[in-house]
């Protein structure tokens, strides 16, 4: 008897002693409802220790919805709260403890994304560990063709659609079938303007190839701020987390690529790591690191040209416009446009005056470090230069003369700034 009590006092100090050190980042209260009209779900991020949202508290609920009439779900969808909540988890260095089940393919994806970002962020982030149930009932995908991309209106998603149609016409892919326009990301939900300016002419661009948009809308942005970085783990996590909401009825999904393989960087979003973002249902790809932003914007004008017309690239949408042309990435577009010769076919840029507004545009420091955007206007003018368009290359020389000056003066410095460490640190 009192050998059989001391073995249970024995394995009750084991099991306490084996929860200690135990901190989880929970996902936890899964609810879907419809409102209006709309399906929502959302589910509850709770950090178990010191660390804290921008608002200062512990727990905060994430939500997507859509309209009903798109999709109803009949099970529990918590793989895109997983995915949401990773890199929150890896930023606190909290494990990731899950209440509901997830899809079996996605959690072994899980564990590679985990690897990339911490080796894309060290400082950043810490590797976790994810506990949480796997659901073996999930089906295989490929049961229908749809293809589903994301429908910002810019070069890289109407590029989707149109080379899904060059190679549709080949034999070979499948049509883009199903559009998604995510409120809430570049957006924000408070903006109800623009919102519906922006779904109203993507809906008329999309009408031009038969296609219908589907309006997402989330709170993850906000929730991200001040703790996850949009460029680092913050926009490719949403994205990747919307196609799951859908993974029952679109067994593929685009994500729109940045750059050529080979400059691709560490970024949320990469051909390394998006399609680490499948599950048995669905297979996404970042589509596609093979072509430039140049011969993307060709690739829409000779395959899908009225996809251009009204072609949305402004992230700042000063005073709630559409495209403001006046930002580096207005300014970036046109050029590319103009020097291609189709600016004038591109009516969201309309009474804009391109040459008059590159006088005296300056890239600025941010612009000059991120390692493209300079290679991006270089490209440009070397296009600029092949096309003989004299006027644009006269106003482009002086801007990227002095960009280049200034990009070598930072790289020396920060050259010089290493050397200095290298040598206290000895």
């Amino acid at each position: 008897m009192i050998d059989n009590l001391f073995s249970f006092s024995l394995f009750l100090i084991i099991e306490i002693l084996a929860g200690i050190g135990e901190v989880y980042m929970r996902v936890s209260i899964y609810k879907s409802e419809i409102v209006a009209g709309d399906v929502k779900v959302s589910a509850v991020l709770t950090f178990e220790e010191s660390f804290r949202f921008s608002d200062g508290a512990s727990s905060a609920e994430v939500w997507f919805s859509w309209p009903a009439s798109y999709f109803l779900p009949e099970r529990e969808i918590w793989d895109p709260f997983v995915m949401i909540a990773l890199p929150f988890a890896m930023v606190a260095g909290e494990d990731l403890s899950v209440e509901g089940s997830i899809d079996p393919v996605l959690y072994l994806n899980l564990l590679e994304v985990i690897s990339i970002y911490h080796w894309y962020f060290p400082g950043k982030t810490r590797e976790v560990e994810i506990k949480v149930k796997v659901d073996w009932s999930a089906k295989v995908g490929g049961a229908n063709d749809r293809v589903g991309t994301f429908f910002s209106g810019g070069v890289d998603s109407l590029f989707n659609v149109a080379d899904m149609k060059r190679l549709h016409k080949m034999g070979v892919a499948s049509l883009v079938s199903d559009l998604w326009l995510v409120h809430g990301m570049d957006i924000r939900l408070s903006d109800s303007g623009l919102w519906e300016t922006t779904l109203s002419e993507l809906s008329d661009m999309a009408s031009m190839e038969g296609l219908d948009v589907t309006p997402v809308r989330t709170n993850v942005r906000e929730v991200q701020r001040g703790i996850i970085g949009w460029t680092d783990m913050g926009f490719g996590s949403i994205l990747s987390a919307v196609s799951k909401l859908f993974s029952e009825i679109v067994p593929t999904a685009l994500i729109g690529s940045y750059d050529l393989y080979k400059y691709c960087v560490p970024h949320a979003s990469s051909p390394q790591l998006d399609p680490f973002w499948s599950c048995s249902r669905q297979v996404v790809r970042h589509y596609t690191s093979r072509v430039s932003r140049m011969d993307k914007i060709q690739a829409i004008h000779m395959n899908a040209p009225g996809l251009l017309s009204k072609v949305r690239v402004c992230w700042e949408n000063t005073d709630g416009q559409y495209n403001c042309g006046v930002c580096e990435k207005c300014l970036r577009t046109q050029a590319q446009l103009y020097a291609l010769g189709i600016l004038d076919d591109v009516s969201s840029f309309e009474g804009f005056d391109l040459l008059g507004n590159l006088k005296g545009f300056r890239l600025n420091s941010s612009a000059l470090g991120n390692g493209y955007t300079l290679r991006f206007w270089q490209e440009i003018l070397d296009v600029a230069l092949e096309n003989s368009c004299s006027d644009l290359v006269r106003v482009l020389s002086p801007i990227l003369k002095d960009a280049n000056r200034r990009a070598h003066y930072a790289a020396f410095k920060r050259s010089v700034k290493t050397a200095i460490r290298s040598g206290l640190s000895h």
